[in-house]
């Protein structure tokens, strides 16, 4: 058994990097892509993310100036070190869409606190022990930093039955932390929705091609090309923007365009932190309830 969960899984790192760009460029920023919602008016009623802590699994993190200061641990179940670091830059990228404090290139909750558990390896390669570990500690650390929220941005391109993965999945759940993970990127192969986004349990995320910058309006989006849909079980279960995202890359004082649901499930997790600020008092459950009244079209307004 201890063989089988050691194997290698193939995992795509839904996320598609297209340039590096000094923070001298005009671009269309993170706070522009989700000025069509009311959780981004939140930030006008002073709620920023202020006490809530977010664990992400992926790649690392790199200590970039707009993120370093919202890093509150790093657990690498890799490669074992104890620096804070990241050998692809992914999960560099998901950061600052979270919680990246930049002026120009500010994330979407800028005064939450990230946990990176690091188990995805330089490649983009994990496996289910990697997997395991990170899951393991989440649960045994859920009351200590008062997790409710993992972002997940990575997806399987095996959807076979893997029981340890249901067992993980199902653990979150039956502990009342909220997976959000990508859809996937095969829209133009066979439209599949990648694991673990085709679990019931997990909120999947899928990519529109909204773009501020042209005028559109986010009714008048249409999916990317690249998301992945799935008519038979309803996924996903909300759209954000995915195309021409700036957040902060691996190299400091840089930043890089990407395209992917990798990035449009970051930005959901940066909406619901908002969200969890603002009706901290409820319970969990209770939580899920009020989050639902904001979401038409399958789009957290």
């Amino acid at each position: 058994m201890c063989k089988n969960i050691r194997k290698k899984i193939i995992v795509i790192l839904v996320g598609i990097l297209m340039l590096i760009t000094y923070n001298t460029e005009r671009t269309t920023t993170l706070l522009e892509l989700v000025n069509y919602s009311q959780v981004y008016e939140m930030n006008n009623e002073g709620f920023y993310g202020e006490d809530i802590n977010i664990v992400v699994i992926d790649t690392g993190v790199a200590l970039h100036e707009d993120l370093k200061g919202n890093i509150i641990l790093f657990k690498d179940f890799v490669n074992d070190k104890r620096e804070t670091y990241d050998d692809n830059g992914h999960g560099t990228n998901i950061c600052g869409i979270i919680a990246g404090y930049g002026v120009k290139y500010r994330g979407i909750a800028p005064r939450s606190k990230i946990i990176m558990l690091k188990g995805i390896d330089k490649d983009g390669l994990t496996n289910m022990l990697y997997l395991s570990r990170c899951f393991q500690w989440i649960i045994e650390n859920k009351q200590k930093y008062n997790i409710e929220f993992v972002c997940m941005s990575l997806g399987f391109d095996n959807n076979d039955d893997n029981i340890i993965l249901d067992n993980l999945i199902d653990s979150l759940y039956q502990n009342k932390i909220q997976l959000i993970t990508s859809a996937g990127n095969r829209g133009m192969l066979d439209n599949r929705i990648t694991s673990p986004g085709n679990y019931v349990q997990v909120l999947t995320v899928g990519s529109i091609n909204y773009i501020p910058s042209v005028n559109q309006k986010i009714c008048d989006s249409k999916i990317s090309e690249f998301s992945s849909m799935n008519s038979e079980n309803n996924k996903p279960d909300l759209f954000a923007p995915g195309e021409r995202i700036f957040t902060t890359s691996k190299y400091k004082d840089y930043y890089e365009k990407v395209d992917g649901t990798s990035y449009s499930a970051a930005i959901v997790t940066g909406q619901l932190v908002l969200l969890r600020e603002k009706y901290k008092s409820l319970m969990f459950d209770e939580f899920n309830k009020v989050m639902k009244t904001f979401v038409y079209n399958k789009i957290l307004y």
